[in-house]
């Protein structure tokens, strides 16, 4: 009967041959930090959102609710229904790709650039100005705090 001992951070026991060591899988060491969060996923985070938002909005006085709803549709078509995502979801990502600028030395100025041009480039013709305005404002917001979080 094989006798287990408990193995440190720093030391590796080998595994028979078959393991992380023979597959030449090598170790991420855990900081404690999240898993990074791509660029893509930001954008399609902030389109997801951004396209809630249209979908909840009231139309403006006198909009043609049947022309609207077919112009959902015909934009919709050919591809598949995103689920809608929560303004929690967004501000979440939002926060940790500040966080996450911040810990590859981004400065603060340009962070806020970074997610400016992505709400601008993630949400083009979804939202009307008053409704790209408060977005831009919300994702300001968020990403301060993200990136200023401890």
């Amino acid at each position: 009967m094989r006798r287990l001992r408990k193995v440190s951070a720093m030391e590796h026991e080998p595994t028979d041959g078959i393991g992380e060591a023979a597959l030449g899988a090598e170790r991420v060491p855990t900081t404690g930090r999240p898993a990074p969060i791509s660029s893509a996923h930001l954008h399609d985070t902030l389109a997801r959102f951004a396209a809630t938002m249209a979908a909840t909005a009231t139309p403006p006085r006198g909009t043609d609710l049947r022309g609207r709803a077919r112009t959902f549709i015909d934009a919709a078509a050919g591809r598949r229904v995103p689920t809608p995502t929560t303004r929690r979801e967004a501000r979440d990502v939002v926060a940790a790709y500040a966080a996450q600028l911040r810990a590859d030395g981004t400065p603060p100025e340009r962070m806020l650039i970074v997610l400016k041009a992505a709400v601008r480039d993630a949400t083009p013709g979804v939202l009307d100005q008053a409704q790209l305005h408060a977005l831009t404002a919300d994702v300001v917001r968020w990403s301060i705090e993200g990136f200023y979080s401890p």
